[in-house]
């Protein structure tokens, strides 16, 4: 069988951020907040190609919480009140904000991590990742 043609970039991102399947675009690719689907309910195609897949998606998650953590830490320091607050009070504060900022882009690291892969290397529903 051909190898599948790589499908545009554009939709790869389009359907990271719609957190839909890669290949279809239209089966959701989670089930609760944080819970992915074994594979979709439209076209079938595995969101669990091989064992550890989404490790390199929490290492994306870091990333972009990190980055996304000290833009708000630069953006805060003008203000007077943080200043003045205690240092326990402000690594409690940031490590809360810390939390909420990785929970909350955890779907999407998950949802880009899988589009990026399957646009770099797309694999046919019902068969095994071609890596893995």
């Amino acid at each position: 069988m051909p190898p599948r043609s790589r499908p545009p970039i554009s939709r790869a991102l389009a359907t990271g951020r719609a957190c839909r399947c890669p290949n279809c675009g239209q089966g959701r690719l989670f089930s609760g907040w944080l819970k992915v689907r074994n594979d979709c309910s439209v076209c079938r195609l595995t969101f669990f190609p091989e064992p550890g897949y989404y490790v390199g998606a929490m290492y994306l998650n870091f990333i972009a919480s990190a980055l996304l953590l000290a833009v708000l830490y630069v953006i805060a320091l003008p203000i007077h009140r943080f200043q003045e607050a205690a240092i326990a009070s402000q690594v409690y504060g940031w490590g809360a904000v810390g939390v909420v900022v990785c929970l909350s882009l955890m779907r999407f690291a998950y949802s880009f991590w899988i589009s990026l892969d399957f646009w770099l290397n797309p694999w046919e529903p019902g068969v095994e990742h071609p890596l893995g």
